[in-house]
């Protein structure tokens, strides 16, 4: 035997003994329902993370198959929870809700829930257990409700447990798992053990390392007597076995991740989802004996003609006669096909009342939405869809996954990664994206909860991916002319001028919060300076909203006798970088491109002169991803300061965060650079 081989059997034993012990740790830390232990309950802070409003102590949940003689396959989802509230901050974890699927008659069900709040007083632990009287059901749309349920008598130090089990007729809702969240976990676990009669696509993403990652095989027999089969396609629906003996194997997949840290979010991130340590189910096919393969969503094809196809979505968008009303007056109006377009954005946005629910399926239907004047996002698209196609235009949705909901993969289709709805009208062969939830927003910019790579065009037995990004754009332009007094106060006017997302963001504002308080809003945001004569120019949404204002203020110079101090851009630069962090685990997401400029002109009080300038710089990212221009000179008796960052990508991934980090930098030391002022 030589040296490798006896190395080598060492090191297979070192690896097997740290396999089994920490799967030994994972079996003993395993806690249960009620009982948290003295140590969590007298801790004062997370040693892992010791900024942690929040830990999630215990994470375990399950999924398995039982079968029933009159129903067939039922699944079951088991989760028991713990977690220990640090701060105030933390407080929000005693709100808690279960998202649960219904279908016509039949619906998910929870058959368990418990929770009780645990505190120490007087060095005795007080249980407090939750009022049923705490838990409500809330609809989303169509297929959802969610079970929401708050914890009673929570304060810092308290310990939550939270145990519920769902029992579901839907096999396609097998529920995913995340090992990872906004507050440190400090144990995870799942496991699923799936009949071998589902064939389940699973996706596993993250870069914690699990400390379980096992696949193993279990035989189930039962005698099953009046079962019957049901043939249905459907993904929504629940096929049954006939009568026989059922002898099976089963699949069973365990996960388990311990110490996992907060991923909290940074500026500029799409969904954290993502990114997260998490595993994720899809039904794509299923086969009983003696039946034949019935397949799913093995495709996008089949996802998106399923979806077609099902009365709760295809169904609805054939019901355009609840709009014949209004397509006769717009008729009346337009000829033109594009104005006929608008004057349809403009009714649907004015007219039904988005109840900030996002949703690919109606509330109840949009019959309903229609006459109630209100819906989740598919009750208000889908009216647009109706109309538009009671226009005589050429209309379908696209479907797609919002921001917060995690991206799309064209390489992995997944129906449940679908969660909303919008519009595309086909006009002498340009597509037109609209979404008609906001009052505020024009017909030419999709909401940015959409800016999320692409969506499906839905036409039966075709996929087409469409570009979500349009002409969305995120512009700011401030112009201003001052002058120094004597005694060093600077006066003047400044206009800003919003296009894109500003310009929706401030209206939207103005006309929530009403002029008073955006103008007070608007005071508060301008630092150092008292405002006033301020007007507001806000007319076609299509246009740029603009504001005016005369300005002046004694602390934005700093005046030393002979010496005057002033930033040239007035201090409304950038003064922080936006990414601190040195590595960042995910990318840099802007969704769209972005764009500020600063043009001041400033006049030379009498009696000064120039004494420096900052220096005149111009940096590109690699392959002018984005631009910063900064020049600062001196004009006759004025100093001319122009300005500006100009971003044209909207997607950095991690190699190129290191120079967009020092872009940022160097950009946030050259705005706050000053000009000198010297009296002669």
């Amino acid at each position: 035997m030589n040296k490798f081989t006896v190395s080598y059997g060492i090191l297979l034993l070192a690896i097997s003994f740290l396999t089994l012990l920490c799967a030994a740790q994972a079996q003993d830390e395993k806690p249960k329902f009620g009982k948290p232990s003295m140590a969590d309950l007298k801790m004062t802070r997370y040693d892992a993370d010791t900024s942690a409003e929040a830990v999630i102590l215990s994470d375990i949940g399950s999924t398995w198959f039982d079968y029933d003689k009159d129903k067939g396959f039922i699944m079951h989802f088991d989760r028991f929870e713990r977690i220990k509230i640090l701060t105030k901050d933390g407080y929000s974890w005693a709100d808690q809700s279960i998202r649960l699927y219904r279908s016509n008659s039949d619906h998910e069900i929870v058959i368990t829930l418990k929770a009780i709040t645990f505190n120490l007083a007087d060095k005795k632990v007080v249980e407090t257990k939750m009022d049923n009287s705490a838990v409500f059901d809330e609809v989303v749309d169509l297929n959802w409700t969610l079970k929401k349920f708050t914890l009673p008598a929570v304060r810092e130090g308290s310990v939550i447990d939270i145990h519920y089990e769902i029992q579901s007729p839907y096999y396609f809702n097998l529920q995913s798992w995340g090992f990872q969240n906004v507050i440190p976990e400090r144990y995870s676990e799942y496991e699923v053990r799936i009949p071998q009669y589902f064939h389940y696509k699973k996706q596993v993403s993250g870069y914690h390392p699990f400390c379980t990652n096992e696949v193993t095989l279990n035989n189930i027999s039962k005698t099953i007597q009046d079962g019957y089969i049901d043939n249905s396609t459907s993904v929504t629906s629940s096929p049954h076995l006939s009568t026989w003996d059922l002898s099976y194997n089963e699949n069973v997949c365990k996960l388990a991740a311990k110490d996992v840290p907060a991923m909290k979010g940074e500026m500029y991130t799409s969904s954290l989802i993502n990114y997260h340590s998490r595993v994720e189910y899809e039904l794509e096919s299923y086969q009983f004996p003696h039946s034949a393969l019935h397949d799913l969503t093995s495709t996008w094809e089949k996802i998106v003609h399923e979806i077609l196809t099902d009365e709760d979505f295809g169904g609805q968008l054939k019901k355009t006669g609840i709009v014949k009303d209004v397509a006769r007056d717009i008729k009346a109006r337009s000829t033109d096909p594009l104005e006929r377009m608008v004057l349809a954005y403009d009714y649907v946005r004015t007219n039904v009342k988005w109840n900030n629910n996002c949703s690919k399926y109606p509330t109840t239907n949009v019959r309903s939405s229609f006459s109630d004047r209100k819906g989740n996002s598919a009750d208000v698209n889908m009216i647009l869809i109706l109309l538009l196609k009671e226009l005589g235009i050429n209309a379908d949705p696209v479907l797609l996954s919002t921001r917060a909901n995690g991206m799309v993969r064209e390489s992995v289709p997944n129906f449940s990664k679908l969660n909303y709805v919008i519009a595309c009208a086909d006009i002498a062969g340009k597509k037109h994206l609209l979404d008609a939830t906001d009052i505020d927003r024009p017909w030419s910019m999709l909401p940015f909860r959409c800016m999320n790579s692409k969506g499906i065009l839905a036409i039966d037995d075709s996929v087409q991916w469409l570009d979500l990004l349009g002409s969305e754009k995120d512009y700011s332009r401030y112009y201003g002319e001052f002058r120094f007094t004597p005694a060093g106060e600077i006066q003047g006017k400044l206009n800003i001028s919003w296009e894109g997302y500003p310009a929706f963001d401030n209206r939207e504002a103005l006309r929530e919060k009403g002029n008073d308080q955006f103008v007070k809003d608007l005071k508060d945001k301008i630092k150092n300076a008292t405002l006033d004569s301020i007007r507001i120019e806000n007319d076609e949404l299509t246009t740029p909203l603009k504001i005016s204002f005369n300005l002046q203020s004694q602390e934005l110079g700093q005046n030393t006798g002979n010496m005057l101090y002033f930033n040239p851009l007035l201090e409304m630069g950038l003064s922080d970088n936006p990414f601190t962090r040195e590595k960042r685990e995910y990318p840099v997401d802007f969704g769209c491109p972005h764009k500020t400029s600063f043009i001041f002109l400033i006049d030379i009080p009498e009696g000064y002169a120039v004494e420096s300038l900052p220096q005149n710089v111009m940096l590109a990212l690699p392959d002018n991803a984005g631009t910063f221009k900064y020049n600062v000179a001196q004009a006759g008796s004025k100093i001319a300061v122009n300005c500006i960052l100009s971003l044209s990508k909207t997607l950095f991934v991690m190699p190129e965060y290191p120079d967009l980090r020092e872009f940022y930098t160097r950009i946030v030391a050259k705005e706050a650079e000053k000009i000198v002022l010297k009296k002669g």
